[in-house]
């Protein structure tokens, strides 16, 4: 299931949130798994639901620029 307010997540599918967990479905810097991926890889899945989208969405991008501190790699297009 996608929740409309996913769209408005600014992802730049660097892999660094798959590299930290060292998922075997990342391959060339890409989730093969994409269209298909768990649950727990869509960010929608672990909103509390007493917290509002904006909030959910900043401490998302928050932690997401943390991982890719600390799991460096290549920003595609960049």
């Amino acid at each position: 299931m996608k929740y409309d307010w996913e769209l408005k997540y600014n992802c730049w599918q660097c892999g660094a949130c798959c590299r930290a967990i060292k998922c075997r479905f990342l391959k060339d810097n890409k989730c093969t798994i994409y269209e298909t991926r768990p649950k727990v890889c869509r960010i929608g899945f672990a909103k509390p639901a007493d917290m509002s989208v904006e909030d959910y969405l900043a401490l998302t991008e928050e932690a997401c620029h943390k991982l890719e501190a600390l799991y460096p790699g290549e920003k595609d297009g960049v």
